[in-house]
């Protein structure tokens, strides 16, 4: 697996996030950069209010990983393989305050699905 941007900087952790209620997640700068496939797996996108334009990538084991703002998307459904082009990134959202992107992420762990910390996932 690998990291979906060329460069990782964060900008506000699990931590931050689940002080917010907004759960665990992680957002990362990424000015309108291309966002690659973690890993081999399904594509599904959506649209919803506060997050915008989103993408899931579902690992065969049935991990999810979640991509929020987008500004475009390259494959709106199908099939990813590790390190294809997936979308780039954007501002898309009402809860946005500029470009970046959103992680989060949802590990089986013992037959149940729980959101990680986006940082220990991408160890």
């Amino acid at each position: 697996m690998i990291f979906p941007l060329k460069t990782r900087k964060l900008i506000r952790g699990a931590q931050a996030h689940i002080v917010a209620n907004l759960g665990s997640a992680a957002d990362y700068q990424a000015d309108y950069v291309p966002l690659f496939a973690p890993c081999d797996g399904e594509i599904d996108t959506w649209q919803g209010e506060q997050g915008g334009n989103w993408l899931r990538v579902i690992k065969p084991n049935g991990d999810k990983i979640e991509f929020a703002h987008l500004s475009q998307y390259s494959k709106l459904a199908g099939e990813c393989k590790e390190g294809e082009l997936i979308a780039v990134t954007g501002n898309t959202g009402k809860v946005t305050t500029g470009p970046h992107l959103h992680i989060q992420a949802f590990a089986w762990v013992n037959g149940l699905g729980s959101r990680v910390d986006p940082e220990e996932y991408f160890k």
